[in-house]
């Protein structure tokens, strides 16, 4: 999943936001609002969205709250 949005995860497997929403059982509304960051997950949530996007639970936690965020670490002082 390096490099590759919630959204992109999503659009991949399912096509749209609306046919992600409909296996999850969630509004549109509520499926955007996530990928947008303008709601956050539960951690109930998490662990279904990982479960139906068949990826760690862990790396989806990374991608919704530290995907917008850069990969480099420079690690000298």
């Amino acid at each position: 999943m390096a490099n590759m949005t919630l959204r992109g995860v999503i659009v991949s497997k399912y096509g749209s936001l609306d046919a992600f929403g409909k296996d999850v059982g969630w509004s549109h509304r509520k499926v955007s609002y996530i990928v947008n960051g303008k709601q956050e997950p539960t951690a109930s949530e998490i662990e279904l969205m990982a479960d139906k996007l068949e990826i760690e639970v862990s790396d989806l936690f990374r991608q919704i709250f530290f995907g917008a965020c850069s990969q480099t670490v420079n690690m000298e002082a």
